[in-house]
C-alpha cells in the first residue's frame, strides 16, 4: 500500500478477562497514545477489541473480521 509505513501496522488489542461486560466508555490512553473510547463502548465476557494507528492499514494486513474501537495517535 503506498505512503503506509510500518507503523501504521500498529494496533493495541484489548480483550475483557472478566465474568461481567466491561464499559469502557470515555475511558482514555492519554500516554504513549492517545485515544478516547465512544461512549457506551461496551465489551463483553472473553471479547476482543483493537485501537489502531491506521484503519485501512489494519484493514488491509488482518482483514476487517476485528473489532475495532478507533484509531488512536502516537503522542
Amino acid at each position: 500500500m503506498p505512503g503506509v509505513n510500518a507503523s501504521d501496522f500498529e494496533f493495541i488489542e484489548l480483550t475483557n478477562l472478566g465474568a461481567a461486560p466491561l464499559n469502557l466508555g470515555g475511558a482514555s490512553f492519554a500516554s504513549g497514545v492517545t485515544f478516547v473510547f465512544p461512549p457506551n463502548f461496551t465489551l463483553g465476557p472473553g471479547e476482543r477489541t483493537v485501537i489502531v494507528a491506521n484503519q485501512a492499514a489494519f484493514i488491509l494486513r488482518y482483514g476487517n473480521g476485528a473489532n475495532i474501537a478507533g484509531e488512536c495517535h502516537a503522542t
